[in-house]
Order: C-alpha cells, then structure tokens, then sequence
C-alpha cells in the first residue's frame, strides 16, 4: 500500500472511530429541544472548532484527499507532501473558524449540530447534509448560514497566500471551498447515524 492510500485510509479510520468512541457536541439534545446558544457556549464551541478532534480529522481527511490528488503537485508526494497538505489544511481551518464565529456572533447565527429527532433515514440524511449550509436563530428557525459561507470563502481565499504561484487563485479557492462543505456534509452523516448505531443517540 503506497503513502497516499494508507494516509487516507488512517483518517478515515479515525474519522469513524472517533463519531464511535465519543460523544459530539450537543449530543443530548435533538433539533426539536433546541435552546438559543449563550456567549460562553459560543466561546466553548470556537474553542472546541480548533483545538477539537473533529479540527484535526477535517484538516487530516482534506490533506488525504489531496495527498490523493497531489495537489498542489510543487509539493510532493509522501511523508513530506502530507505535512505540507496537513499544515495548510489546518491553517485555513483556523482562518475560516475564526471567521466563521466572529460573522455568526454578529449575525446572531449558531451553527452548531444536533441530532434530528426524524425516525426518516431520507429525512434524516438531507438534514444532515443540508445543515453545513443551514445555521440557527434565537427561536430555533433555520435559515442560510451566511457566517458558514463567509467564514468558509475567507478561510479557501486567504489561504491562497501561501499556495504555490502555478495554482491558479479563484480555481483553487473555489475547490477549497466546495470540498470543505463536502466533508462537513460527510462528518455531518458520521455524526447523524454512527453514534445512534452505537446506543449514544440523544436523549
């Protein structure tokens, strides 16, 4: 098994592992029991976005994928190449988070998941991957996260600074940007049914 296909093959391992072996955020309460998120739950849940297990897997499951594609190709393939890919998916997670909270504080967004409490598996699987674009208001009324899309672009454009010249900016950006709402769609459906398969749904 070459570096890439076991590189990929360890995140998403530990992706599944860590949705088996420990509970998420929100994790006891569903949708339906929903309470308006406070100021320290905001500053507990910034925290938890860049210094959390799910900041690592995202950023590690990225870096696999690009590790895939050898993307950018200047940096390489192996041990080195996944460092290098690791590092610039965890700063522009960092940057993007950073973003994310400050625009859902002023919007008065939260973007927080809870579990759907719908016995529909298709109900369940679009709520589950509709809600990286979706964020909650006071009263519970979901709408456009617009501190998800702003924090996202500015994460994918500002970490284009580092990227080499070859990568054509907006393209680049563009990916960045759609791929990270791919994965927090698939992490989204890890979190969904893998912990309910378990016995540790919400309560």
């Amino acid at each position: 098994m070459n570096f890439r296909a076991a590189a990929i093959l360890l995140v998403f391992s530990g992706l599944i592992a860590s949705a088996q072996t420990r509970p998420f955020d929100c994790s006891r309460r569903t949708a339906e029991d929903y309470v308006a998120i406070t100021r320290t739950e905001r500053v507990a849940d910034y925290v938890r976005s860049l210094t959390g297990a799910e900041a690592f897997i995202y950023s590690g499951a990225l870096a696999g994928y690009d590790q895939w594609k050898n993307h950018p190709k200047e940096w390489g393939e192996g041990a080195l190449g996944y460092s290098r890919r690791f590092g610039d998916r965890m700063a522009a997670n960092i940057i993007g988070e950073s973003f994310q909270h400050g625009f859902a504080l002023g919007l008065g967004e939260d973007n927080r998941y809870f579990y759907s409490s719908s016995h529909n598996v298709a109900e369940r699987f679009g709520y589950a991957v509709t809600s990286p674009f979706l964020a909650r208001r006071a009263t519970g009324r979901r709408t456009l996260s617009l501190s998800a899309i702003g924090g996202v672009a500015a994460g994918s454009l500002i970490q284009q600074a580092w990227q080499p010249r070859s990568t054509w900016p907006i393209r680049n950006a563009a990916r960045s940007f759609a791929l990270t709402f791919i994965f927090r769609a698939g992490f989204n459906l890890v979190k969904e049914f893998a912990p309910k398969a378990l016995g540790t749904e919400a309560q």
